[in-house]
Order: C-alpha cells, then sequence, then structure tokens
C-alpha cells in the first residue's frame, strides 16, 4: 500500500484548539483520538503475492507456499484497514453532529455575536474534518 499518509488537521489536539472553550462535548476529540492510534504509514502488502505459474507441481505448489505467505501479511493489514474505516467513519458522524450542536448555538438568539464568531469558526473547523475523515475513507475503501 505504501505510505497512507493521515492528514494532519485528523489530530485532536487541532481540533482541541480550535473549539470554542466552553464547549463542552469531547465526541470528535474522541473520535479524533480512535483514528490516531491507528498507523496507516505502515500496511504492509506482498509484492508479488499473485503471478501465473507455469504449469508444472513445482511451480503450483511453490505459488501456494507464496500465497500463503502473502495471506499472513494481508491479513493483518486488512484488519488495520478496518479499524481506520470504523475510526473515520466515526470521526465523521461525530464531526457533523459537533457541527450540528454548534450551528444550534449559533442560531440562538441569546448567543453574543463575538459567541457566534468563535462557534461559526468551530463549525468550520468541524466541517472541514469531516471532509477530511471523508477523503480518508474514499482512500481505503
Amino acid at each position: 500500500m505504501g505510505a497512507q499518509v493521515v492528514d494532519a488537521s485528523l489530530k485532536a489536539t487541532r481540533w482541541v484548539s480550535e473549539k470554542p472553550k466552553d464547549y463542552a462535548s469531547k465526541a470528535l476529540e474522541e473520535a479524533l483520538k480512535a483514528l490516531e492510534k491507528i498507523d496507516l504509514n505502515n500496511v504492509p502488502l506482498p509484492g508479488d503475492a499473485i503471478t501465473v505459474p507455469k504449469v508444472s507441481l513445482s511451480e503450483i505448489e511453490d505459488r501456494i507456499t507464496h500465497l500463503k505467505a502473502a495471506l499472513k501479511v494481508l491479513e493483518p493489514s486488512l484488519a488495520t484497514l478496518k479499524k481506520a474505516q470504523a475510526a473515520a467513519s466515526g470521526v465523521c458522524n461525530a464531526a457533523s453532529k459537533t457541527n450540528d450542536e454548534l450551528q444550534k448555538v449559533i442560531k440562538d438568539k441569546k448567543t453574543s455575536e463575538d459567541q457566534k464568531k468563535k462557534y461559526q469558526a468551530a463549525s468550520e473547523a468541524a466541517l472541514a474534518i469531516a471532509s477530511k475523515a471523508t477523503n480518508l475513507l474514499s482512500k481505503i475503501k
């Protein structure tokens, strides 16, 4: 697979620095932390797992041995990608929910203009995070 670089904006610390101080929900932060735990930069893939053998017993037996070895590499890689898919989906869902919550505060008539600006900036950051997570999902599907 090679290096699967996860966008730097998909980091919990970055979200924490952008969200309003009085915004209590930690759902997006926790979803981002779950994604951060998965190392997509080191997902191994066998280079020559599938080649067409010549029609001989020794060639076919050799190919089967190589395929079994390739499966041992691919199975953990598949598990890692499934974890990443679940984590990135969690980030998308949390970012969407966060945006919805922030928009409610923005639309509340009791919210000051200064607070609205802070919440709008955080809302835009949450939407950007959702977009980056969606992009990651499309890469690993």
